[in-house]
Formats: C-alpha cells, sequence, structure tokens
C-alpha cells in the first residue's frame, strides 16, 4: 500500500477520532465530516487496519465502525536517520530567519513536528550537525506588516503600489506585480 501523505494522515488521525467515540460512525458520516468520497473513504480505513494496525470493524447491527480496542494510538511520526538531520538542520536555518515573520510561523512548525515524535530519541540533534554551520546573509530586521502584506499580494495575483526612498532621499512610486517573495537582506 502506499505511503499516505500529509494532508492524508490529518484526514485518517480524524477519522480515527470519529471512530473512538460511542456513536458507530458509518461511510457516509465520514464523507460528509471529511468532504471525500467513499473510495477515499474506504481507501483511509484499510490504511488504517493494515498499514497502522488500526482495530477497526465494521458492527452491522450498528451500521458502523468501532475500535476494538479504544486505547489504540496510531504511531508517532517516525523519521529515519536522513530525515531527523534534515530536520536538524532545519532548525539550524531557522536562525537565519531571526526577527522576520517567518521565524514565529517556522518555529511553530518545528514545535509541531517535534511534539508528534513521542516516545525517546536516539539520536542527539546537536551532534548530527555540530559539523554543520548555516552561514545567514546580513541581518536586516523585516517589518512583520510589509512581509504580510506584500505576502498577500503575492498569494492574490495582485499587483501593489510601493513607495521607495533612495538613500539620497529620491522618492519614487512604482506598480509591481510579485511573482516570488526572496527574504534577502
Amino acid at each position: 500500500m502506499k505511503k499516505v501523505s500529509r494532508p492524508q494522515y490529518a484526514r485518517v488521525r480524524h477519522l480515527l477520532e470519529m471512530i473512538r467515540g460511542d456513536d458507530y460512525p458509518n461511510a457516509s458520516a465520514f464523507c460528509r465530516r471529511l468532504e471525500v468520497s467513499r473510495p477515499t473513504v474506504m481507501r483511509d480505513l484499510d490504511w488504517l487496519r493494515v498499514e497502522e494496525g488500526a482495530p477497526i470493524e465494521y458492527v452491522p447491527s450498528k451500521f458502523g465502525y468501532r475500535l476494538t480496542d479504544v486505547t489504540w494510538q496510531m504511531p508517532p511520526v517516525q523519521l529515519n536517520r536522513k530525515e531527523l538531520f534534515a530536520f536538524s538542520i532545519a532548525a539550524k536555518l531557522l536562525g537565519s530567519f531571526r526577527g522576520t515573520p517567518l521565524e514565529m510561523d517556522m518555529a511553530s512548525v518545528l514545535s509541531k513536528i517535534a511534539e508528534s515524535m513521542q516516545g525517546s530519541m536516539t539520536f542527539d540533534l546537536g551532534a548530527m550537525t555540530d559539523r554543520f554551520t548555516v552561514v545567514g546573509e546580513d541581518y536586516v530586521k523585516q517589518d512583520p506588516a510589509v512581509w504580510v502584506a506584500v505576502a498577500g499580494f503575492l498569494e492574490r495575483h495582485e499587483q501593489m503600489q510601493v513607495t521607495y526612498v533612495k538613500f539620497d532621499g529620491t522618492v519614487r512610486e512604482y506598480v509591481l506585480e510579485p511573482y516570488h517573495l526572496l527574504a534577502y537582506h
């Protein structure tokens, strides 16, 4: 069976929580709640049973599904050594974004990933990357409001009007059509 992608993973976790209750949800209930098709629900149920070993059964008298062991939990996110190394590098790269609006969002993402990795760690993240250095560019504090505004124009594919002040004090007005946002200096 193929590996489940991140959006599917979140959906599968939600499906599992629905089954955990006492109301015996059926495929139609899953489709309505998760806004997916019946074949998608059936694939997700199969994936839970086969790949994750979820003790899910269909109860004909209730016309719905249940967990035969309500204490069963999905295993935490598991990373191999290469993925763990990449995660530790990502944590180091976060320092390059210090003071930018991305810093808090990226820190939140890394925190959520770290929290999902339950159990004991067998790798020392610091030791994995102690011989790896991230050299950032010159640091310039960015105004979060400007960053969010530009990102919004980019996302909406809209033109934006900007005022640019040169070092000599010359002021120019420009209409820009942002295609790409680059955090540089």
